[in-house]
């Protein structure tokens, strides 16, 4: 999130896994991308906790990137097929 968030030009799009977003204020003062993002995270994950997903969503909106947030149904800290399914959809609608 935060290298898409940093690069000097507008990326395509961000996908993100079982992560959240850190250094907003740096972010806020320092970022130059406005990616549309892609953010996924396992409901039974037990390294990130799950509410992360939201406070990654509410401080990617406030930054003004388009989000969509989706919940993985019964994954852990981990990449599903599912979730690699819903990142290769996102990319493909991108690079159109």
């Amino acid at each position: 999130l935060y290298s898409g968030l940093m690069c000097p030009h507008k990326i395509a799009g961000i996908g993100s896994f079982s992560g959240i977003l850190a250094a907003k204020g740096y972010i806020e003062k320092h970022g130059k991308s406005k990616p549309d993002c892609l953010i996924m995270h396992g409901k039974d994950d037990d390294k990130i906790r799950f509410d992360a997903l939201d406070f990654t969503k509410k401080n990617l909106l406030d930054l003004g990137c388009k989000v969509s947030a989706l919940e993985v149904k019964s994954s852990g800290h981990r990449i599903c097929s599912e979730a690699i399914a819903l990142a290769s959809d996102f990319i493909k609608e991108k690079i159109k």
